[in-house]
């Protein structure tokens, strides 16, 4: 199942008009990584059971605010921001 015609166009456009500036994405970036990094040792490397984890935390970030949220937009978020190397990152040698 592809969530990418469901969501590609709603990203970019929320990328578009979320008025972050480029210190603010940089540090979004920043936390993403250190945050994916440590879900990915906790779970032993695993990429699959870090995502679903890391799903989980932002479930439960959001649902504090009593804000109404997607699950499948939360995995699409991260799976774009994987290919932007902000999810998992390789390590810097």
């Amino acid at each position: 199942q592809s969530l990418y015609p469901i969501y590609a166009g709603i990203i970019n456009e929320a990328k578009k008009t979320s008025g972050l500036d480029g210190v603010r994405i940089k540090k979004i970036n920043v936390y993403l990584r250190d945050l994916s990094d440590n879900f990915l040792d906790n779970n032993k490397n695993n990429p699959k059971d870090a995502l679903y984890e890391l799903v989980s935390y932002f479930e439960e970030e959001i649902s504090v605010s009593n804000i109404c949220y997607d699950n499948s937009a939360i995995k699409f978020y991260l799976l774009d921001e994987l290919i932007n190397c902000n999810v998992f990152p390789n390590p810097e040698e």
